[in-house]
């Protein structure tokens, strides 16, 4: 076909030797270099055209997808209502109008656009395709997914089933997301962007495995989205593979210094191998680049308190409970609380965290651990064993229980439940 379009411009060129004021030419010759992806040369000749008298719309068009196609879309912007002007019910014109309203992030001068080029092309995917695009960047994810789905009924090609899988995974329909990426990747095998999405939602599933399959074929095809690392390094590390992650969260901190996420998450990896200075520096970086990002504070409390800084730990965690209160973040709060003697403050930090996950085991265990250190045995023992209940192998709530046991004069059940802590291999009763 390629070929066909050469040789075509070829033949215009011959002819317009000695027909240089036809202005259908020069229009047909732009055509030809359009279709070239010469879009520089097809403006050329299409201004000529204009120039030798041609006034239909078809010349403006032309003219303004190759604009669009360079991503000058204030020049396509323009053409396209000369085009309008001249043929209001040019379809085309309304959806790639609206389409490079999109790319210039005017979604919401885009979108009555986008909807008037469906209303003139019922038939047309791409109208449906770049509405959808304008709907999801207003915040409307029913209907971006309603106009990418007639779209893929129009049409079921990779680009078609990339939005609509695009619009799935953020409305979390992942299995319909990778069900749609799966159909791009069957079209086209080396679209970085298909494997990197599809990881995206088998990630969210808690697929790390599987997801990490995909990005590692996304990076092979494109080595340079930091994105990628950094996800592909989250797939490491909740598959506790911390050494490893730390290598891709340095690739993607490489690629783009001013990620805040993830130095947040390297420091993690490196508390839980245990290098707690260089994950210290690390989420203070994080915290340098993004003050209001909750999980550095938290991580950086975690990494506070096993360096014994708990009023350190206590003012990250109010940091990170100020953006977003969370159970997790309680809990570490708690933490540091018992170890500064404030026995009520850390019951009042578990039960927030029990309110807001009533089936957190830690939150019961922890609020267990303070009532049995203040010798209150009996509501340590009702937390120990809601504990039990929501986490049966936690050997460290059994050997509590077993101490709250046999203090409260339960000896039975005491033994009971200290041989059971040493089945599950209680440390300390090894």
């Amino acid at each position: 076909m390629r070929k066909k379009y050469q040789e075509a411009v070829i033949e215009y060129s011959t002819y317009l030797t000695n027909h240089a004021d036809d202005e259908v030419a020069y229009y047909n010759r732009a055509l030809a270099k359009y279709m070239l992806a010469d879009y520089k040369d097809a403006i050329i000749d299409y201004n000529t055209s204009i120039e030798k008298g041609r006034k239909k719309n078809d010349v403006y068009y032309g003219r303004a997808l190759c604009s669009f196609y360079m991503q000058k879309y204030n020049d396509a912007i323009a053409d396209f209502d000369k085009s309008i002007a001249i043929n209001p019910n040019h379809a085309k014109s309304y959806v790639y109008k609206a389409a490079s309203l999109h790319n210039l992030d005017k979604n919401k001068e885009a979108l009555p656009i986008a909807s008037k080029g469906c209303e003139l092309d019922p038939t047309y995917e791409w109208a449906f395709y770049y509405r959808s695009k304008v709907k999801f960047y207003t915040k409307d994810l029913t209907g971006a997914f309603e106009d990418a789905d007639k779209a893929v009924k129009l049409k079921p090609n990779s680009d078609m089933y990339f939005q609509r899988g695009f619009v799935a995974l953020e409305q979390k329909k992942y299995d319909l997301s990778i069900k749609d990426y799966d159909s791009v990747i069957v079209h086209s095998h080396k679209d970085a962007d298909a494997y990197y999405n599809r990881g995206l939602a088998k990630y969210d599933l808690g697929l790390y495995e599987k997801a990490k399959i995909d990005f590692d074929k996304s990076l092979e095809l494109d080595p340079t989205k930091s994105d990628c690392y950094h996800n592909r390094a989250l797939c490491k590390y909740y598959l506790l593979s911390y050494k490893d992650a730390v290598t891709d969260f340095n690739a993607a901190i490489d690629l783009n210094p001013k990620f805040y996420k993830a130095y947040t998450f390297r420091a993690a990896a490196l508390y839980f191998l245990k290098q707690y200075e260089d994950a210290l520096a690390d989420a203070n970086k994080a915290v340098s680049l993004k003050s209001d990002y909750e999980s550095s504070y938290y991580y950086r409390a975690m990494i506070k308190y096993m360096l014994v800084n708990d009023t350190g730990a206590i003012a990250d965690c109010d940091k990170a409970l100020a953006i977003k209160r969370h159970s997790d973040t309680y809990v570490q709060r708690a933490l540091s609380k018992y170890q500064m003697k404030n026995y009520t403050g850390a019951i009042a930090d578990c039960t927030e965290a029990i309110a807001l996950n009533p089936k957190y085991a830690k939150a019961y265990f922890e609020r267990g651990v303070n009532y049995f250190t203040q010798q209150n045995d009996a509501t340590a023992i009702i937390d120990f064993t809601k504990a039990i209940e929501l986490k049966p192998a936690y050997p460290e709530a059994f050997y509590y229980r077993g101490l709250s046991n046999s203090y409260s004069g339960k000896k039975t059940e005491g033994c009971a439940d200290l041989k059971k802590a040493i089945d599950l291999g209680h440390e300390k009763l090894l």
